[in-house]
């Protein structure tokens, strides 16, 4: 598949796409406003399905999990695509992986702004009751700008023991020793990566009147919005309120 707009669509499952064993190319794919009452807004695929994604754009897509992509027993190649806006009523505002094998998945180069989730991970969430199920998975070279989730704006691992997904050479718009950002780091493997925020440790003022794009360090110079003060507070200091 290549070269078209899959928008609009709503489903139980896979809005946009449903794939069963697939090993499909889908390239220059624009999916937009799909929605799904419970898995995969844009894309739900199983059954040792090994597709490839690249240079397509996912916006505003909806699921309960997933609201890009809820991937059961299936190991993508996803590189070059650029995901805003996505939601998840749950978990996983963009990805939301459900893994039964070891083959691991790659996801590069690729673009993550302003996705969310209500419970957990914002653009990815992992979920499995398997230890080591993920060994192997890479997050490589993509940006994280915005995201945000109840828990891990950017990436959470639901799973028992040490997963060891692969977390190299990202760009981080915040940071990865914060919760707000990271649930449950103990399932990635962080290396060589870029964090551009510099965690505020001191009281921050929020008003109705304010601006996010303000210090927020003073009553002249408050933010607009808690989600924006909670983003950019040094959590583990005692300090910050």
């Amino acid at each position: 598949f290549e070269d078209c707009t899959i928008s609009d669509n709503t489903a139980i499952t896979g809005a946009g796409m449903l794939l069963k064993g697939s090993s499909d190319q889908l390239t220059d794919i624009d999916f937009q406003r799909n929605i799904a009452n419970e898995y995969g807004g844009a894309i739900y695929s199983t059954a040792q399905s090994d597709f490839q994604v690249s240079e397509c754009e996912f916006n505003e897509n909806m699921a309960n999990y997933g609201g890009c992509f809820a991937l059961l027993d299936t190991h993508p190649q996803v590189t070059q695509s650029v995901f805003e806006g996505n939601r998840a009523m749950t978990s996983g505002g963009v990805f939301y992986f459900i893994r039964e094998d070891q083959v691991p998945a790659e996801i590069t180069l690729c673009s993550f702004s302003n996705n969310s989730a209500s419970v957990r991970g914002g653009v990815f969430a992992f979920k499995d009751t398997t230890p080591l199920v993920y060994q192997g998975t890479q997050i490589l070279s993509n940006t994280f700008s915005k995201n945000y989730a109840g828990k891990g704006g950017d990436l959470s691992a639901d799973v028992p023991g040490n997963s060891l997904v692969h977390v190299v050479a990202n760009t981080f718009s915040g940071r990865l020793d914060l919760k707000y950002y990271i649930d449950k780091p103990e399932g990635f493997d962080f290396l060589n990566n870029t964090e551009l925020l510099t965690p505020v440790d001191q009281d921050v003022y929020v008003s109705p009147t304010g601006s996010d794009a303000n210090d927020g360090l003073t009553e002249s110079t408050p933010f607009r919005t808690i989600q924006h003060a909670l983003s950019v507070l040094d959590t583990n200091s005692g300090n910050a309120k």
